[in-house]
């Protein structure tokens, strides 16, 4: 019985703190709104001037000490996408945004820097449902937007070689960084299909969660594939093919 008391308790808590924090959220946007969002059909002199008082304005207040970066992400860098509703306050997020998503060779050292000087903890690797870059590398469009393409193309093998880093793959066997790789319901924000990396085995395992399990996403997707280069078992996952199960 007290153990169940502790848990509602802490659920409490959680609601509360989810409540005020979308109170801020609601507060601060509604002062940028102010100055930007509500704008119609703004001109690149409008936005840079409403930017320009804004900063004005917030700079005015003091800023939040820095503290500990634990997570690094690379997604897409599509606007639908909102990350706030993974992660929270983006401010305690290393937050890489390319089309795709894809992990490139720059990419790899900037998460190199970010393990090593910013203590991170966690590195996601997302993808999500309905993306604009993958459907434009494989289409007609490709040869109009080849480093998008080859970006998207790219992608598994650079996959295997951040792996493969011995900064990355040294934290990981030191059980000092977790690297996971997932899908964001575009429409939702929902994440789903997580799997993290174990260089003992070479494997990608599924990452199990209790909030998942009590809210099974509608969406199935392929698995990574069995190493960590991936050998393009997760091509295709999203809205141009029948999406499969993990264990099809």
């Amino acid at each position: 019985m007290y153990i169940r008391r502790i848990r509602t308790l802490e659920m409490a808590a959680w609601w509360l703190s989810d409540q005020l924090y979308n109170l801020a959220l609601l507060i601060r946007q509604g002062s940028e709104s102010l100055t930007l969002h509500r704008l119609d059909d703004p001109s690149p002199t409008q936005i840079i001037d409403n930017i320009l008082n804004y900063n004005r304005r917030a700079t005015q207040q003091p800023k939040a000490p820095v503290t500990a970066t634990y997570i690094a992400v690379v997604r897409c860098m599509d606007r639908k996408l909102d990350l706030s509703r993974i992660f929270g306050d983006l401010k305690f997020v290393d937050d890489i945004a390319n089309p795709f998503g894809a992990v490139r060779p720059h990419i790899i050292e900037a998460l190199k820097i970010a393990v090593l000087k910013h203590g991170v903890r966690v590195i996601f690797l997302l993808e999500h449902t309905d993306c604009a870059a993958r459907s434009i590398a494989e289409s007609a469009e490709a040869e109009t937007y080849p480093l998008t393409t080859a970006a998207v193309s790219q992608h598994e093998k650079h996959v295997g070689t951040l792996l493969s880093d011995p900064v990355i793959d040294g934290a990981i066997r030191n059980q000092q960084l977790a690297v996971v790789r997932g899908v964001i319901v575009t429409d939702t924000d929902e994440l789903i299909q997580l799997w993290s990396f174990d260089p003992t085995s070479d494997h990608w395992q599924p990452f199990h969660h209790p909030a998942q399990a009590a809210h099974p996403a509608s969406v199935h997707l392929h698995h990574p594939g069995r190493s960590k280069h991936g050998a393009g078992e997760i091509q295709g996952i999203l809205a141009r093919e029948p999406l499969q199960s993990p264990n099809d």
